[in-house]
Order: structure tokens, then sequence, then C-alpha cells
């Protein structure tokens, strides 16, 4: 093959590589105003519609109000879809509104992996790299930080931060176990 023939056949790899890290990294949206069909101004009624296969956990409501642990002593009760499947993932939806409001305001889906020590670490870590690339499909690359604590534990956190959302994917690491958690959070606009 001549020089000017491998130049070109250079350049059109180039180009396809190029275009295929293109498909990896989606445009960023303006805004996520909830999470696949649920949205942060339905209630409760209009998810157990649009999922009737839902079950009722009693007092389970997050324990964050954007992003942040609070003390709740008057939980809602948390709305849970079992085994919904993304991309192969079987996860629990849990479906949470804060006591003073009948909106959703806090969506977390937690696959299901085994939790304890005996859970291989290598599932949980394959699992947080096929939610982060569906993420990134869909909201571009996120803010990423790796924290050590004291105790030798890794938490592992992917954000992505929308004028009406928070998108947070959890990897936590510990001698004990681990879990790996997608939430979803409605940002309160007055927080006061």
């Amino acid at each position: 093959m001549d020089s000017h023939a491998q130049t070109h056949r250079a350049i059109g790899v180039v180009l396809m590589g190029l275009l295929f890290g293109a498909r990896l990294y989606a445009q960023k949206p303006e805004d996520v105003t909830g999470w696949g069909e649920l949205t942060w101004n339905m209630g409760l009624p209009q998810v157990k519609e649009q999922y009737p296969q839902y079950t009722i956990e009693q007092g389970r409501g997050p324990h964050l109000v954007n992003g942040q642990i609070v003390e709740n002593t008057d939980d809602p009760d948390t709305l849970v879809i079992k085994n919904f499947d993304i991309d192969g993932i079987k996860v629990d939806v849990n479906v949470h509104r804060r006591p003073d409001n009948p909106r959703l305001a806090h969506i977390t889906l937690d696959p299901n992996l085994l939790k304890g020590p005996m859970a291989i670490s290598g599932i949980r870590e394959s699992t947080y790299d096929r939610f982060k690339k569906l993420l990134m499909s869909k909201y571009g690359a996120p803010n990423e930080v790796r924290t050590p604590t004291e105790d030798g534990d890794v938490v592992i956190k992917a954000v992505w931060s929308f004028p009406s959302t928070s998108i947070e994917l959890t990897r936590h690491e510990s001698r004990y176990g681990g879990y790996v958690l997608l939430s979803y959070e409605a940002v309160r606009k007055n927080p006061l």
C-alpha cells in the first residue's frame, strides 16, 4: 500500500474512533425532571397507576435532603417496584415523598446484589460501571469522587447535577461487604 492510501486509511480509523467516542458521552440535557416516566410533580397515586406491581413498605422514607443526611421521625411510606429490569440488571425502585409534600422527592434504584462479606466486590464494580456507562450515554460525563475513609472503606460517587434533579451513583466497599445505589433526588427550589 502506498503512503497516500495509508494516510487515508489512518484518517478513516481516527474519524471512526472519534464518532464512536462521541456516542459514549451524550450531550448533557438542560434539565432532568425525575426518573424514567416518573416526574417530580407526580404523587404516589399516579405512580401506583403506572406501576401496579408495587408494594408499600412502612416508614422507609429518605433521610436525605439535597444530598444531606437529616433526622426525620415522620417517615412517609415508600412505594417499591421490585425486580425492575434496567439493561439486564434487576433493581428495586424505591419511590419516596417528603413528609411535608405529597409529590415525589426521591427515587433510589437498589440492585439486587449480595451486600454482606460473602458478596463479590467484582460484581458490585461491574454493576457500578454498567450503570455509569448507561448514565453517561444519557447525561454526559459526571463529576466523580473516590473517598477512602478512616476505617479503610472506599466510597466512589459519580454525580450529575441539573436544575431540578441531582443524580448520584454510589459504590461503597468495606471489609464487611459493600453496595451499589443509584439515587435521583428532586432539588428543592426553596429549602427554607
